[in-house]
């Protein structure tokens, strides 16, 4: 009698015991591949997009760095390939861009859309395991202060057996833990696939960042317009409408100090952008508050009376004190 209950009990702890081996080889595989995942790829290219992934194109709509071919993305991807070089890491090099384009320059893989279920799955399925796990707590408590005569008059209670519900709940924390592992995994594994398809593409051209420019300021984007007219410049230093261009987009920007300090040097020459760079220094100068405003801008309606924004200038100086 002995044996064969002893051979029962043996036969309801099988599946405990095979629960419990699955959850740790599960977390020991986990852990594993989360050390494999954690390393850097060794191929540069790999490198360059994996951290180009992780950075959103100004000029593209939900496009990442390392997906578009955009001449400001195609630049982007540069400078991270040089920083690498240099040996600044992943943070450094997102943190560069992030004082350079804003905290939006910056993606955050899994806050939204299908990535979110990365997250929330194993939470759930963590949760359903305790929920499991305490339940067997109960029920076995319950089960040793229950009378003797109610089981005797009520019967056994047809409920599900204390080992099947931990079996469940070992499931779920192994499956909680090994998801978001696996899956991290993979996607890590895919970067230098993702590398060999698009690798960078010669230097733009001074016209492509031009019109890449000109689309921003159609956008509103600003800053991003900026960062276009100073990767012109760079090709074509001495030109003197793009850094006034560039001058008025850091006024758009809200940057009037700096719009100023472009602005000056080509507001106190002679060539064909002084209108516009008289302009821009003395709407800068008003934005920061500077009493040299109002004479900057009647210097401007002084020398340029019919230039179309005259009027609007004429406007500003009779509300300015």
């Amino acid at each position: 009698m002995d044996r064969i209950e002893g051979g029962l009990m043996n036969r309801r702890r099988l599946p405990f015991a095979l629960a419990v081996g699955l959850a740790l080889l599960c977390a020991a595989a986990a852990a594993v591949l989360v050390a494999r995942g954690a390393g850097q790829p060794a191929s540069l290219d790999a490198r360059v997009q994996q951290v180009a992934g992780t950075l959103s194109c100004p000029a593209c709509e939900a496009e990442s760095v390392a997906a578009s071919n955009a001449p400001i993305a195609q630049s982007m991807r540069s400078e991270i390939r040089q920083q690498l070089r240099q040996g600044q890491t992943p943070q450094q090099i997102r943190s560069w861009f992030r004082n350079r384009y804003g905290d939006q320059v910056v993606l955050l893989p899994g806050s939204h859309g299908p990535d979110l279920l990365l997250w929330v799955l194993p939470v759930v399925v963590l949760l359903g395991g305790t929920a499991a796990g305490v339940a067997v707590v109960r029920r076995r408590r319950r089960d040793r202060v229950r009378p003797v005569a109610a089981v005797a008059r009520n019967g056994p209670r047809q409920a599900v057996a204390p080992w099947r519900l931990a079996v469940v709940g070992c499931t779920c924390a192994a499956v909680g833990a090994a998801v978001p592992a696996l899956i991290m995994t993979h996607t890590a594994s895919t970067q230098p696939e993702q590398a060999t398809l698009s690798s960078d593409l010669a230097p733009a051209t001074v016209a492509q960042w031009q019109s890449l420019a000109g689309s921003l300021e159609e956008q509103d984007k600003y800053a991003a317009a900026v960062a276009a007219w100073r990767k012109a410049l760079q090709l074509h230093p001495q030109s003197a409408a793009m850094r006034t261009s560039m001058a008025f987009d850091l006024l758009r920007a809200g940057q009037a100090a700096k719009a100023e300090k472009v602005a000056r040097p080509i507001a106190s020459g002679n060539g064909s952008q002084q209108a516009m760079a008289l302009l821009v220094l003395g709407l800068a100068q008003r934005n920061q508050h500077d009493p040299a405003a109002v004479h900057t801008l009647r210097a401007f309606l002084h020398r340029y009376p019919h230039h179309p924004a005259a009027g609007q200038v004429e406007r500003l100086l009779r509300e300015m004190p």
